[in-house]
Protein backbone atom coordinates (compact mmCIF):
# COMPACT_ATOMS: atom_id res chain seq x y z
CA UNK A 1 0.00 0.00 0.00
CA UNK A 2 1.13 3.14 -0.87
CA UNK A 3 -0.98 5.76 1.13
CA UNK A 4 -0.63 9.50 1.30
CA UNK A 5 0.00 10.55 4.91
CA UNK A 6 -1.10 14.09 5.24
CA UNK A 7 -1.48 16.53 8.28
CA UNK A 8 -3.59 18.96 9.36
CA UNK A 9 -3.99 21.82 12.18
CA UNK A 10 -7.04 23.30 13.38
CA UNK A 11 -6.88 26.68 13.57
CA UNK A 12 -8.40 27.71 16.97
CA UNK A 13 -9.47 24.25 17.58
CA UNK A 14 -10.83 25.25 21.52
CA UNK A 15 -13.07 27.62 20.09
CA UNK A 16 -15.59 25.13 17.63
CA UNK A 17 -17.21 23.87 20.80
CA UNK A 18 -19.93 25.30 22.75
CA UNK A 19 -20.46 25.10 26.44
CA UNK A 20 -23.07 22.88 28.01
CA UNK A 21 -22.72 24.22 31.53
CA UNK A 22 -22.72 27.83 32.68
CA UNK A 23 -19.47 29.41 33.36
CA UNK A 24 -19.01 32.70 34.55
CA UNK A 25 -16.62 34.85 34.62
CA UNK A 26 -15.45 38.23 36.21
CA UNK A 27 -15.07 40.95 33.61
CA UNK A 28 -11.56 40.96 31.66
CA UNK A 29 -9.34 43.72 32.84
CA UNK A 30 -9.59 46.21 30.27
CA UNK A 31 -13.22 45.18 29.29
CA UNK A 32 -15.02 46.34 32.44
CA UNK A 33 -18.12 48.80 31.53
CA UNK A 34 -18.12 52.32 33.74
CA UNK A 35 -21.09 51.68 36.31
CA UNK A 36 -21.16 48.00 35.66
CA UNK A 37 -18.16 46.45 37.81
CA UNK A 38 -20.23 44.28 39.41
CA UNK A 39 -21.37 42.53 36.51
CA UNK A 40 -19.61 39.22 35.44
CA UNK A 41 -19.60 37.21 32.30
CA UNK A 42 -21.21 34.51 31.07
CA UNK A 43 -19.26 31.90 28.84
CA UNK A 44 -21.21 30.36 25.61
CA UNK A 45 -17.99 28.88 24.00
CA UNK A 46 -15.17 27.23 24.56
CA UNK A 47 -11.78 28.95 24.81
CA UNK A 48 -7.98 28.51 25.94
CA UNK A 49 -7.43 27.94 29.26
CA UNK A 50 -10.50 26.72 30.56
CA UNK A 51 -10.48 23.19 32.08
CA UNK A 52 -13.62 21.73 29.81
CA UNK A 53 -12.45 22.91 26.54
CA UNK A 54 -9.93 19.53 25.42
CA UNK A 55 -13.40 17.57 25.83
CA UNK A 56 -15.70 20.33 24.74
CA UNK A 57 -13.55 20.47 21.41
CA UNK A 58 -13.13 16.67 21.30
CA UNK A 59 -16.69 15.92 21.50
CA UNK A 60 -17.40 18.74 18.57
CA UNK A 61 -15.02 16.94 16.81
CA UNK A 62 -16.16 13.38 17.24
CA UNK A 63 -19.74 14.35 16.56
CA UNK A 64 -18.50 15.94 13.20
CA UNK A 65 -17.09 12.41 12.32
CA UNK A 66 -19.97 10.54 13.33
CA UNK A 67 -21.94 12.83 11.07
CA UNK A 68 -19.79 11.96 8.02
CA UNK A 69 -19.98 8.39 9.10
CA UNK A 70 -16.49 7.62 10.52
CA UNK A 71 -16.28 5.17 13.08
CA UNK A 72 -14.44 5.62 16.23
CA UNK A 73 -12.16 2.73 17.42
CA UNK A 74 -13.04 1.42 20.33
CA UNK A 75 -9.57 1.29 21.71
CA UNK A 76 -7.95 4.22 20.96
CA UNK A 77 -10.63 7.45 20.73
CA UNK A 78 -8.66 9.41 19.09
CA UNK A 79 -8.06 7.44 15.83
CA UNK A 80 -11.31 7.34 13.42
CA UNK A 81 -11.92 5.31 10.40
CA UNK A 82 -13.92 5.26 7.55
CA UNK A 83 -14.05 2.49 3.95
CA UNK A 84 -15.86 2.94 1.13
CA UNK A 85 -15.37 -0.37 -0.93
CA UNK A 86 -12.35 -1.76 -0.56
CA UNK A 87 -10.41 2.01 0.48
CA UNK A 88 -10.29 3.16 3.72
CA UNK A 89 -9.22 6.88 5.27
CA UNK A 90 -8.14 6.87 8.57
CA UNK A 91 -7.74 10.11 10.97
CA UNK A 92 -5.44 10.15 13.96
CA UNK A 93 -6.47 13.17 16.09
CA UNK A 94 -3.98 14.50 18.49
CA UNK A 95 -5.76 17.94 20.10
CA UNK A 96 -5.68 20.16 17.54
CA UNK A 97 -3.15 18.07 15.06
CA UNK A 98 -4.89 15.86 12.42
CA UNK A 99 -3.08 12.94 10.15
CA UNK A 100 -5.37 11.71 7.42
CA UNK A 101 -4.29 8.87 5.77
CA UNK A 102 -5.93 6.47 2.88
CA UNK A 103 -5.85 7.10 -0.99
CA UNK A 104 -4.77 9.92 -2.68
CA UNK A 105 -8.70 10.64 -3.80
CA UNK A 106 -10.21 9.67 -0.64
CA UNK A 107 -7.53 11.81 1.69
CA UNK A 108 -8.15 14.51 -0.33
CA UNK A 109 -12.16 14.18 -0.09
CA UNK A 110 -11.49 13.63 3.58
CA UNK A 111 -9.17 17.29 3.66
CA UNK A 112 -12.36 19.20 2.01
CA UNK A 113 -14.65 17.66 4.51
CA UNK A 114 -12.77 19.06 7.47
CA UNK A 115 -12.18 22.43 5.52
CA UNK A 116 -15.76 22.55 5.36
CA UNK A 117 -16.64 22.00 9.19
CA UNK A 118 -13.46 23.87 11.08
CA UNK A 119 -10.77 26.54 10.06
CA UNK A 120 -8.37 24.22 8.82
CA UNK A 121 -4.43 24.06 7.94
CA UNK A 122 -2.88 22.20 5.16
CA UNK A 123 0.47 21.03 6.28
CA UNK A 124 0.17 18.51 3.29
CA UNK A 125 2.79 15.56 3.43
CA UNK A 126 3.76 15.12 7.13
CA UNK A 127 7.29 15.85 8.14
CA UNK A 128 7.18 17.19 11.92
CA UNK A 129 5.20 15.29 14.37
CA UNK A 130 5.17 15.52 18.43
CA UNK A 131 8.77 16.35 18.21
CA UNK A 132 9.97 13.93 15.36
CA UNK A 133 10.87 14.57 12.58
CA UNK A 134 9.42 12.26 9.60
CA UNK A 135 11.13 11.56 6.11
CA UNK A 136 9.87 9.55 3.75
CA UNK A 137 11.60 8.08 0.63
CA UNK A 138 8.35 7.16 -1.29
CA UNK A 139 10.64 5.46 -4.15
CA UNK A 140 12.51 3.06 -1.50
CA UNK A 141 9.55 2.48 0.61
CA UNK A 142 10.80 3.68 4.06
CA UNK A 143 9.19 5.95 6.48
CA UNK A 144 12.52 7.34 9.29
CA UNK A 145 11.35 8.53 12.05
CA UNK A 146 14.22 10.50 13.78
CA UNK A 147 14.24 11.89 17.24
CA UNK A 148 17.09 13.85 17.51
CA UNK A 149 15.64 16.52 19.15
CA UNK A 150 15.56 13.85 22.40
CA UNK A 151 19.33 13.07 22.02
CA UNK A 152 20.75 16.05 22.70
Amino acid sequence: MDWEVEQMDVKTAFLNGFLEEEIYMEQPVGYVQPGKENHVCVLRKSFYGLKQALRVWYYTFYEAMMAEGFVRLIKDHCVFIKTRGREICIISVYVDDLLVIGTKAFVSETKDILKRRFQMTDLGGVSYLLGWHIERRRSERIIFVHQEKYTT
